[in-house]
């Protein structure tokens, strides 16, 4: 789970780090990872520049740079098309609350905070997280990472050591086989009717016996020796929809 905090505020900084290192460590069986800026700008600028996704972030709201946490609030609830973030904004006014309400941040502390409050919000933000790992599909391309949302993906192709994503908008390629988004997938409705392509069930419009039509016109072959399970494994996923 990756959180940051931003604040200019250096105690707040370490402070906050050594609540969250100690709840880590007797309470979460994952490593929660935490970065620390101490300017706004700083933080849109790495998160623009490395299209960086955070969990979680503590975020004051007074800054002395040109750009406040509202601001930068907005910012990141634009710049994510799909928003797995979740905001804790951090002031000693409580003044600004009203302000926030378009930005929908989880919580809103007033310093000085305490133990239970980051307690509660990182076990909120834990349980939040493990609800929409399965709703997203994480990818990866150089070094950043990025989410989509698994209904807007039609299939995937395997050309060679490059994964194509063909979605409802675009194609998106990354460096990955199919066997390990496969296994990324495993409980969820994909299903592989070749070497070279794993569908979206939710995107079927007809099979037939050699082929299947996908959404946006896409005609796809089912290999020979995947005919059988392929029908078995549509016929299943239908008797779940109807149940």
């Amino acid at each position: 789970m990756k959180i940051c905090v931003c604040d200019d505020d250096k105690y707040i900084c370490s402070h906050l780090d050594e609540i969250i290192n100690e709840i880590s460590n007797d309470f979460f069986e994952e490593k929660l990872e935490v970065d620390i800026f101490y300017s706004s700008i700083a933080l849109n600028n790495y998160i623009k520049t490395n299209h960086a996704v955070y969990d979680l972030i503590f975020l004051d709201i007074e800054f002395s740079d040109d750009m406040n946490g509202v601001e930068l609030g907005n910012t990141i609830r634009k710049f994510f098309k799909v928003n797995t973030t979740q905001i804790v904004f951090i002031s000693g006014n409580k003044e600004y609350a009203l302000q926030l309400f378009k930005i929908q941040p989880l919580d809103f502390l007033i310093k000085p905070f305490k133990y239970d409050d980051i307690f509660l919000i990182l076990k909120t933000v834990y349980e939040l997280r493990k609800e929409h790992i399965t709703k997203v599909f994480t990818y990866a391309v150089g070094q950043s990472s990025y989410n989509i949302l698994i209904n807007d993906i039609i299939f995937f192709e395997s050309r060679n050591r490059i994964v194509n994503m063909i979605t409802s908008e675009k194609m998106i390629s990354f460096y990955s086989t199919l066997n390990k988004v496969n296994q990324q997938l495993h409980s969820l409705n994909f299903i592989r009717i070749h070497k070279s392509y794993l569908i979206n069930f939710e995107h079927i419009i007809e099979v037939q016996y050699e082929q299947v039509s996908m959404s946006g016109s896409h005609i796809l072959p089912i290999s020979q020796n995947k005919r059988k399970i392929v029908r078995t494994q549509i016929r299943s996923l239908l008797m779940t929809k109807k149940g």
